[in-house]
């Protein structure tokens, strides 16, 4: 038998599974020659099983020791994930045009905070994202507890996230982002700076990769999160809108068709669809009124 080769650990430069994915030859080429056929591959990414696999997800991001990660390298990626779930936000929105920590906002009225001390819901402003006009406003959109699973709650995960970062503490600084870039060492924040997006793509393809995701790529948790919304009854108006998505725009109407068809099945089965046990979608847009359908509430 030929010799037993030494364990080849990765770093988070260069995950491990790299030379597996289509998406190799892009991962460290911020320029691709072919762009438009990069989107459209990414755009073709499945989505992925919010129940079975959101909490395995989870248990990677932070118990597997595969990650060559910080603890707080780990909350940033989970925070990032549930956000961008919870917001059906592209991977570019929130890292080169990510939130900046001064938009958040809480409650004003004590009915609207929980006796645990936290907020039922907390705002952010998405400023910027691909396909914006100029005439689109800024969108204001509101994140709500999860309070059938709190593990999966994107409003305590960004709490955690703000005080475990010491992000909280610059509030009302205007040049502090949400998802700031990390420092050499993944230890530390740089606070104003933007990641890189072609690093923080790569740090996904190796958490999806110790799910057997390896299919997936950043644009699967927005197409997922299409899914989840028509699979919790949203209307075609609200992913639109929520999700940022243009009038002429067909994707999602695929992706509402993929989630109807499950809620379907499980209606048609008699059963309860166990994503109501695990997170359920809410519409988070609370600004952008006229871009609501005529008759649409």
């Amino acid at each position: 038998a030929p010799p037993r080769q030494p364990r080849q650990h990765h770093t988070t430069h260069q995950p491990r599974h790299i030379a597996q994915t289509p998406a190799a030859q892009y991962q460290h080429d911020p320029t691709p020659e072919t762009p438009t056929s990069f989107t459209a591959w990414q755009e073709s990414a499945p989505g992925f099983d919010m129940v079975k696999d959101l909490p395995r997800i989870r248990q990677a991001i932070f118990g597997s020791d595969e990650l060559m990660w910080s603890a707080l390298h780990r909350q940033f990626m989970w925070t990032l994930v549930v956000v961008m779930l919870a917001s059906c936000m592209r991977l570019s929105t929130a890292i080169e045009y990510s939130p900046k920590v001064t938009s958040i906002k809480t409650p004003t009225s004590l009915e609207e905070w929980d006796v645990d001390g936290h907020p039922k819901w907390l705002t952010f402003e998405i400023h910027k994202w691909k396909g914006k006009k100029a005439t689109d406003p800024t969108q204001t959109f509101r994140l709500y507890r999860n309070y059938v699973n709190p593990a999966f709650c994107p409003v305590i995960a960004v709490i955690f996230w703000l005080a475990s970062s010491g992000l909280g503490n610059f509030m009302e600084h205007d040049d502090v982002l949400l998802f700031p870039s990390f420092t050499d060492s993944f230890h530390a924040l740089t606070g104003s700076t933007h990641n890189n997006t072609n690093m923080v793509r790569a740090w996904l393809y190796e958490v999806f990769a110790l799910v057997d995701l390896r299919e997936c790529t950043p644009h699967s948790l927005r197409r997922t999160a299409a899914q989840w919304a028509a699979q919790c009854y949203g209307e075609e108006w609200q992913i639109r809108i929520g999700g940022r998505w243009g009038l002429s725009g067909t994707s999602f109407r695929l992706y509402i068709e993929e989630g109807a068809s499950i809620r379907d099945d499980f209606h048609g089965r008699g059963l309860e669809d166990p994503i109501f046990k695990l997170w359920v979608w809410h519409y988070g847009v609370v600004n952008r009124r006229s871009a609501r359908p005529h008759g649409a509430p």
